[in-house]
């Protein structure tokens, strides 16, 4: 094979660095029109839940999350963060599906 193309097929086969769930809301979420602040995401914004979307990251060393939370504080759009992460970074990560189940479970869940 020609070296610059040899070169060229490495680079683009070569995985993305990690990057944490903040991280990647800044780069790639944006905000609908409808959204009380629309336009790109700032984790700046809402930094309490920095280290939650980040301990839902790839590489992080929680295998649960729990989040106890107010009403209208964020939890929902650091859900979707989430979500986004795991479909453009690790859509066959062995922990997405599970985690998935019990996001969407919890959802459904009330305490009395």
């Amino acid at each position: 094979m020609v070296p610059e193309i040899d070169l060229a097929w490495r680079r683009g086969i070569r995985p993305e660095p990690p990057i944490p769930v903040s991280d990647w809301a800044d780069r790639h979420r944006i905000l609908p029109p409808t959204s009380a602040e629309p336009g790109r995401w700032r984790t700046d914004r809402t930094p309490y839940l920095r280290a939650v979307m980040d301990a839902l990251s790839t590489f992080s060393p929680y295998e649960r999350v729990v989040l106890m939370k107010g009403a209208q504080t964020g939890g929902s759009e650091a859900g979707l963060n989430w979500l986004g992460y795991i479909i453009q970074n690790a859509p066959r990560h062995r922990h997405a599906g599970h985690a998935v189940a019990r996001y969407g479970a919890a959802q459904h869940h009330r305490a009395d």
